[in-house]
């Protein structure tokens, strides 16, 4: 199954943009802008923002997952994505 870059590209950043605007977040495609720059977060693993990547992307993350993924910017977290999808996708043939 190939996995189409730009669908990938487009889900995440919706998730990324509607978290930018809740905390009032310039886009500057770094993935920790979908958190708040004045409050931070005590935790990055259980928040809404991972789950909700998780669930777009049918993903388990880590929290390591989830620091890498604070810590990347946009392009970076899209390739992390992928390669993660590929796993699971390699998984899932493999095992049937």
């Amino acid at each position: 199954m190939k996995l189409n870059r730009q669908n990938i590209y487009d889900r995440l950043y919706k998730i990324y943009i509607e978290y930018c605007r809740v905390f009032k977040n310039k886009d500057t495609g770094q993935m920790c802008c979908m958190w708040s720059t004045t409050d931070l977060p005590d935790e990055i693993y259980r928040c809404e923002q991972i789950h909700n990547i998780q669930a777009e992307f049918d993903l388990s993350l880590t929290e390591d997952d989830a620091l890498e993924i604070y810590n990347m910017d946009f392009d970076d977290a899209v390739n992390f994505i992928i390669r993660l999808m590929k796993k699971r996708n390699d998984k899932d043939v493999t095992s049937t």
